[in-house]
């Protein structure tokens, strides 16, 4: 039986480690439909609304298993070690070993192959994203969708600057190389949190094609030889991303109270990260993206030329932002609403609301008495108010929405002409609004009920019902106005 194994069979082993360890594993299950022995592998996928999709994958479990390929048998062992872990990754070390008749090398080729094109097809039109993992890369969750790089409204300008400098990059690596210079480069993006930085690079690795591997220099048991070593085995066409890069390290120039701060916090010295970025051992064919909220915090050294070859501020939304991101929202309304939009947001056309203002002060008529009352409720002063209203500094282009619920309490310097030019009484219910409000809950229903509904009101409720009031009744018979009536 050994001389025949020897002579007759071939056998593949596929460690755990091996980059196509996963593929084959998924590929045994595609094609190994009558195997009754699986392994559930349970996985979560948060998408941006918040909500969490449950996925299970089933796998060949432990054991044997057999299957055909092109008219071949092949047996499938799948072992699993009890005393000997993945020091990497701390699961148990495992193998998959194939069986098969024949001599032909080439049945293994084609099984890996078409497990490699099986892997790539699903992750097509996706971002994927890896995270290190010990001392290599390993896929980090599902891949993502990749989003359009036309989705993030960058200023005017930023976006195409750094499309075009990183695909002149990738495009021209002979240049580099013929003239002597490193093949790298580096890229900051610095600005106020929220501004789209991660954004930005995540769709652009999307128009690239390109994976993004997620480096944390503050993630406890990271080393400089271990920084090094994932440079040199980063995947192919893929960005490096350090996020948040001021808060691994301080800059020489901090005082040694925030120098203090940071001790203990990474294992990664300062010089290992700038000799990651362009030492004799740094890696070479690599895109890095850096960003930070506080770029006085870095480090002259880290981003000096060589290091980072471009800086880009990415801050609050300009006017060409806001104007790009309502019309990509609104592509069929006129520019001119995009306009209105930008001024509104601006505040050009900002509404100001001062509710219960009789609340905040006395008139100068009230008795001293009632003014008593009012001593300590604001540190606003009567006449800082009306400076706000029409003083010499007082601000333009606003609008003033000011209300209260006695009109006699004001002061009428406080409304008279060019401080409040349009007053409006709005009053307990009228028939008009209660007819209005009632078609509108019951629009299917005749007017003739809504006649009913308004004398059925007067007669019960007198005139001093509000339209808070006839809304809660609503409330409660939603679908039934004969029963309110």
């Amino acid at each position: 039986m050994i001389l025949f194994r020897r002579h007759y069979m071939m056998t593949l082993e596929v460690p755990c480690r091996d980059k196509s360890y996963q593929w084959l594993l998924q590929w045994i299950t595609n094609n190994a439909r009558h195997t009754q022995h699986l392994s559930v592998e349970t996985t979560f996928q948060q998408h941006e609304t918040g909500k969490v999709r449950t996925s299970f994958d089933f796998i060949p479990s432990v054991g044997t298993h057999f299957f055909t390929y092109k008219g071949t048998w092949i047996r499938v062992e799948r072992n699993r070690e009890q005393h000997t872990l993945d020091l990497h990754m701390g699961v148990p070390w495992e193998t998959v070993t194939l069986t098969a008749l024949g001599r032909d090398k080439g049945i293994y080729f084609n099984i890996l192959e078409e497990a490699r094109a099986a892997a790539l097809q699903r992750e097509e039109g996706k971002t994927i994203m890896y995270s290190a993992v010990g001392s290599e890369w390993r896929q980090f969750g599902h891949p993502r969708q990749r989003r359009p790089i036309s989705s993030v409204i960058l200023d005017a300008g930023v976006q195409e600057r750094v499309v075009k400098d990183v695909r002149e990059f990738i495009a021209n690596p002979k240049w580099y190389t013929d003239r002597g210079i490193p093949y790298r480069r580096g890229y900051l993006l610095y600005g106020p949190p929220g501004c789209g930085k991660s954004s930005f690079i995540t769709a652009l690795a999307g128009e690239l094609e390109y994976s993004i591997c997620v480096l944390n220099l503050s993630e406890r048991g990271l080393s400089d030889d271990r920084l090094n070593h994932l440079m040199t085995v980063t995947p192919q066409q893929s960005i490096i991303l350090l996020e948040d890069v001021d808060a691994a390290f301080v800059s020489r120039e901090d005082t040694a109270k925030v120098k203090a701060a940071y001790e203990g916090l990474s294992r990664v010295t300062f010089s290992g990260l700038l000799n990651m970025l362009d030492g004799v051992a740094s890696a070479e064919a690599r895109i890095l993206f850096m960003t930070t909220n506080y770029l006085e915090r870095l480090d002259p050294a880290l981003i000096r030329p060589g290091r980072v070859d471009v800086k880009e501020y990415i801050g609050y939304a300009t006017d060409f932002q806001l104007n790009s991101i309502f019309q990509r929202f609104y592509p069929d309304h006129p520019s001119s609403l995009a306009d209105e939009f930008v001024a509104t947001v601006r505040g050009e056309l900002s509404i100001i609301l001062l509710e219960d203002v009789d609340a905040a002060f006395v008139s100068r008529e009230d008795t001293a008495k009632v003014k008593a009352a009012y001593e300590g409720l604001s540190r606003v002063t009567f006449s800082g108010l009306l400076n706000m209203l029409d003083g010499v500094a007082s601000a333009e282009a606003r609008i003033l929405f000011m209300t209260t619920n006695y009109l006699e309490r004001l002061d009428p310097a406080l409304i008279r002409p060019g401080r409040v030019d349009v007053k409006e009484y709005i009053g307990y219910a009228t028939d008009f609004q209660l007819k209005s409000i009632f078609q509108r809950f019951y629009p299917d229903h005749p007017s003739s009920l809504a006649d009913e509904f308004v004398a059925a009101v007067r007669r019960e409720l007198s005139n001093s019902v509000s339209m808070a009031l006839v809304q809660g009744f609503f409330m409660f018979y939603k679908n039934d106005p004969h029963s309110m009536i």
